[in-house]
């Protein structure tokens, strides 16, 4: 429980509200984060007004931009060098679109974390001399690499640096070396992430080139790396993630909409919020699993099929991620509760030979939230340097901890709040001394106390739609501009839901005493103990589309406890068995029905009336679910659940055969001369869906490649899902040869995801 403050509004809050005609509540907010003037204040709530810094600003731009250009100008070719997390996904992605709408011959090269680490290497540098390139363009990293650009110099090959993290004590040899850091820490550009330095490059190429206003083809992109990162949140950085955001929701990239699509995510409504819980883990999956440099394909394709088949791969690489997290966080929690003597110290140092370096960085975060110092997790497989992630809390810079300890490290580098080393495995009992005690040095020998600020005491029930949309305007959220907190009084709790694929997070109801009740949602609660009596709860309100259905969701942050009267709680859960593996998957479901009779059963082509099932315009709702076919999407298996709104799941997802495109499109065939011949020519496009155990945009498509195929013609237009159609088309070869493509690319797809949903582990579902 954090200590609670909350200063008084005064005259100057009050006389802001009036000169730039905004609320009170608004008005003591924006005073409270030091803006004071009414120009500041319509700069900072609307972006349009905002005046943002020239890139010409940023050390070493002018001197970079005419290199460039003179490389693009005479055919050489170029190499860029990013990173493998979002910031450097993104910020690689800009430059090498920005460079190829140039012209120029741009090859790139994104670090494999598990054999490269952060930063440039000798290894692949010498890849990229032998490709012919002459000029390296690094993002977001580089700025620590003095060997790898070393070498490149002797090579006669040149390096640009553009990155964003911490300087080190001699800048590296570079031709030339762009970095905010290299700036007054006031300047507006000052706080820019790796994606927002690498679009302020690509802004002074569009205008050096007498293009401008081209880069903001970028914005979104931008957004997401700088939300991503957590950088400051303030002047240049917070305007573009401000107008960025605004892009992504119209964005046409089609490997963003396909991940949005497959994760349920309205493009409209998108907030920093979902960047943060939603678009960047599954792009972070990658490159702390795989291959990033697939990234950069991924979000710069205009193949919707092959964009489809990349985010069906983070969605499953995004589940891995989460196991894995899931498992080293338990065995570090183990750790500390066989040795509570950890807890003694200003930092917690642990480490395992099993744990995974790319993930690593992931539950230092929560262990950092959780026990409020500063932590490093350390995967010391055998046979092999070790690989260490640090995350500190507000007021203790881990990358001055860590320029302490330099001598026992192989590399390292970050920002205050989090960085990343390599370290020999018999240095690290050393290092663990020696860091702690440097953290102690920082900390003045005492863990500071946790402050929780809160903006406003407001009455939930005064939270109404036109009161957070005022709040809204003062959006994104992060550091620099922390999420707005408000308080109400005496409530206590009514019933709690537990939800989320291992039951982690609650959904309470909390009651007034009034007795008007409120849902708040308490992420990660159920390793937290849960306040009896009466309250004051601290909260967050944002408007969300849970579902589909716009609505104001209301976020548990904090309680002060008032009473220590007992209130039982309600804590019904869902269940979830699985059957994937049974080798008598038939003699297994006459088992189950044994024991529950009047289970549904979805199950949909030949597989229907193998089981006697229902389809998915047939199930109807049933404490017990039998889910025997594979789903042809999670959209269709959200669905599913939600119409059946089970206690209990049996997983069989048994596979089916027509996913091959030559299998659907003979069976899809069958159906529609059925329908003519029978039906008067109507065709269902859900209950071929169902027939076929497919999406019902692969069943579109289908009937157009049937159609380019003269096997068809369609009289009337699609209407609530009914088609009328008639036989003797006219054909179209040309056209049937790109459709059938289409087919195969979205079977491909459902192929993928059947393949994500046989083998992933059920508790990684959201459903």
């Amino acid at each position: 429980m954090a200590i609670w403050s909350l200063p008084p509004l005064n005259d100057t809050e009050i006389d802001l509200s009036h000169q730039v005609g905004i609320s009170p509540l608004i008005a003591n907010i924006l005073t409270r984060r030091g803006i004071t003037q009414a120009d500041q204040a319509v700069g900072f709530l609307d972006p349009g007004y905002y005046q943002p810094a020239s890139p010409e600003d940023l050390p070493g731009m002018e001197k970079a931009v005419t290199r460039i250009r003179q490389a693009i100008d005479n055919g050489e070719r170029i190499g860029v060098w990013g990173d493998f997390d979002v910031d450097g996904q993104t910020a690689t992605t800009i430059l090498v679109s920005a460079l190829r709408d140039f012209g120029a011959q741009v090859i790139y090269h994104i670090p494999v974390r598990a054999d490269e680490s952060h930063g440039m290497n000798i290894q692949n540098l010498h890849t990229f001399i032998e490709k012919g390139v002459s000029l390296v363009l690094t993002c977001d990293t580089g700025i620590s690499s003095h060997e790898a650009i070393d070498y490149a110099q002797s090579r006669g090959i040149q390096v640009i640096v553009s990155d964003h993290h911490d300087l080190p004590p001699q800048l590296p040899a570079a031709f030339a070396v762009i970095n905010p850091r290299l700036l007054p820490s006031a300047h507006p550009l000052s706080t820019l992430s790796g994606s927002g330095v690498a679009y302020k490059l690509a802004e002074a190429l569009y205008h050096r080139s007498s293009r401008a206003g081209e880069e903001t083809q970028y914005l979104d992109l931008a957004a997401l790396g700088i939300i991503a990162d957590l950088v400051e949140l303030r002047a240049d950085t917070r305007y573009l993630a401000q107008i960025g955001i605004a892009a992504l929701r119209k964005t046409q990239r089609k490997g963003l909409l396909a991940l949005l699509e497959l994760t349920g995510t309205n493009p409209q409504f998108i907030n920093e919020t979902h960047i943060s819980f939603i678009i960047a883990p599954r792009l972070n999956a990658q490159g702390r699993l795989d291959d990033a440099n697939e990234m950069v394909e991924f979000l710069s394709t205009s193949d919707e099929g092959r964009a489809h088949i990349l985010a069906t791969r983070l969605e499953a690489l995004n589940a891995q991620r989460k196991l894995i997290t899931q498992q080293i966080l338990s065995a570090a929690l183990a750790q500390i509760e066989n040795n509570l003597a950890l807890l003694n110290s200003s930092s917690l140092i642990l480490s395992h030979p099993s744990w995974s370096a790319g993930v690593i960085g992931i539950v230092a975060s929560q262990l950092a939230s959780r026990y409020h110092r500063p932590v490093v997790l350390i995967s010391r497989p055998e046979h092999s340097v070790a690989r260490g992630s640090a995350r500190s809390i507000e007021g203790c810079d881990i990358t001055q901890a860590l320029q302490g300890c330099a001598d026992l490290l192989i590399n390292f580098g970050g920002h205050p709040m989090a960085a990343g080393f390599t370290i020999q495995p018999e240095n690290i009992p050393l290092f663990s001394s020696l860091f702690d005690k440097k953290i102690h040095a920082q900390l003045g020998g005492v863990l500071p106390a946790q402050y929780l600020e809160i903006d406003a005491w407001l009455n939930l029930e005064d939270l109404t739609p036109d009161v957070v949309s005022e709040l809204e305007r003062l959006a994104p959220f992060g550091p620099g501009n922390r999420t707005i907190v408000l308080a109400d009084k005496n409530l206590q709790i009514d019933s709690i839901k537990p939800i989320g694929r291992d039951k982690e997070h609650y959904l309470i109801t909390v009651q007034k005493e009034n007795g008007s009740n409120y849902r708040v949602i308490w992420w990660q609660a159920a390793s937290y103990p849960l306040p009896q009596g009466k309250f004051d709860l601290a909260y967050t309100a944002r408007f969300s589309t849970y579902n589909g259905v716009p609505g104001i969701q209301i976020e548990w942050v904090d309680v002060n406890q008032n009473e220590t009267e007992p209130k039982e709680a309600l804590k019904p859960s869902k269940a979830m068995e699985d059957y994937r593996s049974h080798p008598y998957p038939f003699k297994t479901l006459q088992t189950l029905l044994e024991q529950h009779p009047s289970a549904e059963i979805w199950a949909e082509a030949e597989d229907h009336h193998k089981v006697n099932g229902k389809n998915r315009w047939e199930i109807t709702p049933n404490p017990c679910l039998v889910i025997w076919s594979t789903p042809p999407s999670f959209h269709d298996l959200q669905a599913l659940i939600d119409r059946v709104n089970p206690q209990t799941i049996f997983f069989f997802a048994i596979s089916t055969a027509l996913d091959d495109p030559e299998v659907f499109l003979k069976k899809l065939a069958g159906f529609v001369k059925y329908s003519i011949t029978h039906q008067n020519g109507q065709v269902n496009l859900e209950r071929l869906a169902s027939a076929t155990c497919q999406k019902i945009t692969t069943v579109k498509k289908g009937l157009e490649w049937l159609t380019a195929k003269g096997f068809i013609r369609i009289i009337t237009p699609e209407l609530i899902n009914i088609v009328q159609i008639q036989s003797n088309g006219v054909p179209d070869p040309e056209r049937e040869k790109i459709i059938f493509q289409q087919v195969k690319l979205l079977l491909d797809e459902t192929s993928a995801f059947r393949e994500f949903i046989r083998t992933t582990d059920l508790h990684l579902l959201s459903l």
